[in-house]
């Protein structure tokens, strides 16, 4: 029997799954076996936990990866080669994006452009209703194209790929150039802060490149700025400098802004403390060895 506290965990579960009837009709046949919230749990750590839930019809009934699986023995190469590299991003993402992260050696732009609009055809990706072309890959369906990525050893290049074209949106998002006709910009902003996180993800994990996460994350602080995220800019930032090596090259500019906007922050926060102090005292010392006047300005005022 559901109980009224059951109804979000319920909710999850079907959020989890993308609503997905063979999905939430395996994940039925595992109540018994874990609970509501062993169910919840063990969906979050496995995709395969659904695999095995049926052995009789036929092999792409079995289960939720096998069924992926079918679909993805349906793909042309090129099809799979953009699939498993457009995975790499998190909520919606316009097409310059699908194309740029997509791009395969000596192909036309007009080709990838068809080759996403088959995956869309193929239900492998959702497009998303707007003034502008988005789209999106379902939870279930985007870890399974993690797993192509990494099967297919190109994971670090379009982890690092990806990484690179969210550090070039957000230089353009700080320099107020990304405003188009007919956009949202709050919607553009929060598909954003989702693929910046995946990134930084990345960029701090073993394999990962800590350098371009902290000009990523120095990148990113007029966007949680403009999104009111004053704990992840917090916590984000503390992470990034962490890793700082002083170089006196560009890394040493984005220790100042980092320092800065975390001491700004924490003011915000704590009050006055001696660590705001050191902070900006660190950030006002870099930007007087780098002869950076604006670094200079902001950490005495």
């Amino acid at each position: 029997d559901f109980h009224d506290d059951d109804v979000p965990v319920v909710v999850e579960i079907c959020r989890r799954l993308d609503g997905l009837p063979l999905a939430l009709e395996l994940a039925a046949t595992r109540m018994a076996a874990f609970g509501l919230r062993g169910l919840l749990r063990l969906l979050n750590e496995r995709l395969d936990l659904l695999d095995g839930g049926r052995r009789a019809g036929h092999p792409r009934h079995r289960g939720l990866t096998a069924t992926l699986d079918w679909s993805h023995s349906l793909l042309s190469e090129d099809e799979r080669a953009l699939f498993r590299r457009v995975s790499v991003f998190h909520g919606a993402f316009p097409l310059d994006a699908a194309l740029f992260i997509g791009r395969l050696a000596g192909e036309a732009e007009r080709d990838r452009i068809g080759l996403l609009a088959d995956l869309v055809a193929k239900s492998l990706v959702a497009a998303v209703p707007g003034h502008v072309p988005r789209y999106r890959l379902l939870d279930t369906t985007r870890n399974y194209g993690l797993r192509r990525l990494a099967d297919s050893g190109e994971v670090e290049a379009f982890r690092r790929r990806h990484a690179e074209y969210c550090l070039a949106q957000v230089r353009d998002v700080s320099a107020q150039k990304s405003a188009k006709p007919g956009r949202d910009p709050h919607e553009d902003l929060i598909g954003l802060v989702h693929n910046v996180r995946a990134a930084l993800e990345w960029c701090f994990s073993d394999g990962g490149d800590p350098a371009l996460g902290r000009s990523l994350t120095a990148a990113a602080l007029p966007l949680w700025d403009a999104l009111s995220l004053l704990q992840e800019l917090i916590e984000t930032s503390e992470r990034a400098l962490a890793t700082t090596a002083s170089s006196g090259g560009p890394e040493e500019r984005d220790a100042i802004a980092l320092r800065a906007s975390l001491a700004a922050a924490l003011l915000q926060v704590e009050g006055p403390t001696a660590r705001i102090e050191e902070l900006w005292s660190g950030a006002l010392a870099r930007a007087e060895r780098m002869s950076d006047l604006d670094g200079q300005l902001r950490a005495l005022w």
